[in-house]
């Protein structure tokens, strides 16, 4: 994650932490969400707090040392993107569809579990965000939401027909979105790592909760 952007996000703290780890030898991907509440190190700050803090402290760089050092893996390419950025990046790919996880309704749209449905970029933001709803499953329900709209995202943007616009969309949505991803390495995954963004496992990061001395709550990783 970057270190030269621009410090016009700092205070703003993670809403969702995703690491994926795309292997085109086994042609798998793995998606894996770590709950933003969960107590680690934020390297650079002398501090243990809840991870989404790091962003905050440090944009970018800071959040991708304090992630690398609480999964213990490696870390090669960042995107940072803001919910306007989301929301923009689906409409200009003209949506997304994605199969629901759960059977719940949220703003005024129902979802069955087990069937597909076609979103634009404010239906997909409410998707994604719903957790307090009768059945949506709180916030592992939403983290495996994140992950679907996150995945079906990443399949339009690697198609035939937007791969050659990466560089316009990007431009367009100008500081919602920040990668150190050159275009050669988006075309790299798009055609080398094909099989593997085909086969994606999904996993939460799994802990316990707690309310520390400052009265926050905190999930530790197990």
């Amino acid at each position: 994650m970057n270190s030269d952007e621009s410090r016009d996000d700092l205070g703003e703290r993670s809403d969702s932490i995703m690491i994926l780890s795309v292997n085109p030898n086994t042609n798998k991907t793995v998606m894996v969400s770590i709950p933003r509440d969960t107590s680690t190190e934020i390297v650079g700050n002398d501090s243990v707090e809840k991870i989404n803090h790091a962003y905050a402290y440090g944009g970018s760089q800071m959040a991708k040392d304090s992630i690398e050092n609480l999964m213990n893996v490696p870390i090669d390419h960042y995107v940072s993107i803001n919910m306007d950025g989301l929301k923009d990046l689906i409409d200009i790919v003209g949506g997304v569809t994605v199969v629901s996880n759960s059977t719940f309704e949220v703003k005024g749209n129902s979802y069955v579990e087990g069937l597909p449905y076609d979103m634009y970029g404010e239906e997909a933001l409410a998707f994604t965000r719903s957790r307090y709803q009768d059945g949506s499953g709180g916030d592992f329900g939403r983290q495996e939401r994140q992950q679907l709209v996150v995945e079906a995202l990443g399949d339009k943007l690697l198609s035939a027909g937007s791969i050659t616009r990466i560089n316009s969309i990007l431009d367009t949505l100008g500081n919602n979105v920040r990668t150190d991803l050159k275009m050669a390495d988006i075309q790299d995954i798009g055609t080398k790592y094909n099989g593997a963004r085909r086969n994606v496992e999904r996993i939460q990061l799994e802990g316990t909760g707690e309310t520390m001395e400052d009265g926050l709550w905190y999930s530790k990783k197990v």
